[in-house]
């Protein structure tokens, strides 16, 4: 008997600082070369100042390396653009591999992160990096709770991972996007006008009634267009090995 298990970081709870970054293979280099490369990454065995690191791999790169264990809904991002175009658009920067390196301090990850990028450069050249950290115990930019929606920890492996069983299991699907907010302009609007722009009140996060909710064409970006931009500006598609 045999057993799949995630990549322990896919769950770790409690990291306040986050480093993302996004490689794209080097001329002449193999996906499978490259896989193997990555797979020598590990995190430290220490008991405290350690980070967790995830490793995932866009579509082209794992089909070709494991074409029976990419599930069938893995793909390249292909670009979102709203039916009005102009800003609202989310456009496509797919890259080859991704990595998510999260801890406990921005020190911690920020000089992991670039061990990381050194031991993969043999194969991989960086082609977008983010850094990131815990806003308020789980608050987006704008002030109001993120992830409202998302299941209890106790059945978050139901949801994150694909089932045992089908291609893949045991590793989950990533999307990855980068936000930009005119975060100036959506704090100038009364908090009601904010609430009715996300659908929830701010200070606790209760849904509205459905009569004070965006109407259903209008999102928190375009309800407040005049006030509040807000966009996506990139966007892509891996898939985590377990």
């Amino acid at each position: 008997m045999s057993f799949t298990l995630p990549q322990f970081g896919i769950f770790a709870r409690g990291t306040q600082a986050h480093h993302f970054l996004e490689f794209d293979l080097r001329a002449g280099v193999a996906p499978d070369q490259a896989v193997a490369s990555f797979r020598r990454l590990r995190t430290p065995d220490v008991s405290a100042g350690g980070v967790n690191v995830v490793i995932a791999f866009g579509a082209d790169t794992w089909r070709t390396v494991a074409p029976s264990r990419a599930p069938a809904s893995l793909t390249r991002f292909r670009e979102v653009a709203g039916p009005e175009g102009g800003w609202r658009r989310a456009p496509a920067t797919q890259h080859d591999a991704w990595l998510w390196i999260s801890g406990s301090a921005p020190d911690l990850t920020w000089d992991h992160a670039r061990a990381a990028a050194r031991a993969v450069s043999d194969v991989a050249q960086l082609g977008a990096e983010q850094a990131g950290f815990t806003y308020r115990d789980g608050r987006d930019m704008t002030g109001f709770v993120d992830g409202t929606a998302n299941p209890p920890s106790h059945r978050a492996a139901d949801v994150a991972l694909v089932p045992p069983g089908e291609p893949g299991e045991g590793g989950s699907h990533v999307l990855v996007m980068r936000w930009v907010h005119d975060l100036e302009a959506f704090n100038q609007l009364a908090v009601e006008e904010q609430q009715h722009v996300i659908g929830r009140t701010k200070p606790d996060s209760v849904e509205l009634a459905e009569a004070a909710k965006p109407r259903p064409r209008i999102s928190r970006a375009s309800r407040s267009k005049s006030a509040a931009r807000s966009s996506r500006s990139s966007a892509a598609a891996y898939r985590t090995e377990p």
